[in-house]
């Protein structure tokens, strides 16, 4: 639903105004792909990299990491 929606409906909103944003920046830095071994599902491996508040600000950051195989066997089909 909508902001006007939950205005017109008098419903309080799940999150605050702003909830999910941040008044900073971040750099992601040191970045490291290292091989773990194999698992019963595949190939397993360690990610590290470095997080810097490069803002004027206090801040956190939630950082995601996100892999695909460079040559899969089978192909996921996209939504266009």
């Amino acid at each position: 639903m909508s902001a006007t929606g939950l205005r017109a409906q008098s419903c309080p909103a799940a999150l605050s105004f702003g909830y999910g944003l941040s008044y900073t920046t971040f750099q992601y830095s040191h970045i490291q792909v290292e091989p773990a071994g194999e698992s019963s599902t595949g190939a397993r491996y360690n990610v590290t990299f470095d997080v810097t508040n490069t803002g004027q600000r206090l801040g956190a950051d939630v950082a995601q990491v996100y892999v695909a195989e460079a040559d899969p066997k089978y192909r996921a089909h996209r939504k266009s």
